[in-house]
């Protein structure tokens, strides 16, 4: 009688094991828990238990996974590169990394927000928007340390920072200029007009540099 029993009983186990396993396959977690919670009432150290447990398991980590790495790619086709907060592409991208840190696909999500993040940086500094584009720096180093731009970055951000900015164009027409001689023209060129015409200068300069890093010469772009 016990050893009929105990066939049952396995029976009966290898039953809710089943049922829960097919509706993993039908994507019903909910099911699956409700068998793997019958199955505990009559034994969670079974064979039976155990398995479908890990079974569950594997599917949240692997649901979780591809939603993660879902809103990661929809926040990036949105342009939410860093903000919201936490619902950035960059944030989603690294959720996948907590969950599998060799994950290939966010690796590549993270590459390509921080490429686009440079390009902003990129425009901050040519519109002398600093606090903005070392924020945006900031971001990239954290998320991709070895990202090529980052000492273009840098050194464009120090050199900018370093350089007054250009008068306003208006001045090339103010009617108390002084005239259009050359010796008028000279005399003219106050220090904060040659200042001017060196911040145009090194505008060009970092435009030609921008150039550079988007043609990844990246030796000429930092030179």
């Amino acid at each position: 009688a016990n050893a009929t029993a105990l066939t049952n009983l396995e029976k009966i186990r290898r039953h809710y094991e089943f049922r829960g396993v097919s509706a993993l396959e039908d994507n019903d977690l909910e099911t699956a828990q409700n068998n793997l919670t019958r199955l505990g009432t009559i034994d969670t150290n079974s064979d039976e238990y155990v398995n479908l447990a890990a079974d569950i398991a594997s599917y949240q980590f692997n649901l979780a996974l591809s939603e993660n790495l879902r809103n990661a790619s929809n926040a990036f086709q949105e342009g939410n590169l860093l903000q919201p907060e936490n619902e950035s592409a960059i944030y989603f991208a690294n959720e996948v990394l907590e969950l599998d840190q060799d994950n290939a696909e966010a690796k590549a999500l993270l590459e390509r927000v921080s490429d686009q993040l440079v390009e902003q940086a990129n425009e901050k500094i040519l519109t002398r928007k600093f606090s903005e584009a070392e924020t945006i720096i900031t971001a990239v180093k954290q998320n991709t340390p070895n990202h090529n731009s980052i000492p273009l970055l840098d050194a464009m951000l120090s050199r900018a920072r370093e350089t007054p900015a250009p008068l306003d164009s208006t001045l090339e027409n103010d009617p108390n200029n002084l005239g259009n001689s050359t010796e008028a023209t000279n005399a003219s060129k106050t220090p904060n007009r040659q200042a001017s015409e060196q911040a145009q200068f090194d505008l060009q300069y970092f435009r030609q540099g921008l150039a550079s890093y988007r043609a990844e010469d990246y030796e000429s772009a930092i030179a």
